[in-house]
């Protein structure tokens, strides 16, 4: 059994979704790499625990302001039977792909 990955091509988001998107990835990787250091780094235990509180509740926030991007886009371009299906979208292009095992 084979299991490459294969993108079918479901859509295309306008120029503004996919820089509202692209921001928020970009703040969650950050705030991931934010915690990965915090880990590591920080003198005080009191200092570690309240910054890595504040970085894991922004992690959730920006983890939910994804959801919610995801929700809209489905909505809007008619993509309810995929809601359930892995999604991503290719930030050069504006694509939106389906991403199955095949």
């Amino acid at each position: 059994m084979n299991n490459k990955k294969t993108n079918k091509k479901i859509g295309e988001v306008t120029n503004e979704e996919k820089k509202e998107i692209t921001k928020l990835h970009g703040r969650k990787t950050a705030l991931i790499e934010l915690l990965k250091i915090l880990n590591s780094t920080v003198p005080s235990q009191e200092e570690q625990d309240y910054l890595y509180s504040k970085a894991t509740n922004e992690l959730e926030k920006v983890e939910l302001s994804l959801r919610k991007w995801w929700e809209r886009i489905i909505q809007k371009y008619g993509l309810q039977n995929m809601e359930d299906r892995r999604l991503k979208i290719e930030f050069n292009t504006n694509r939106i792909y389906l991403v199955s095992n095949d």
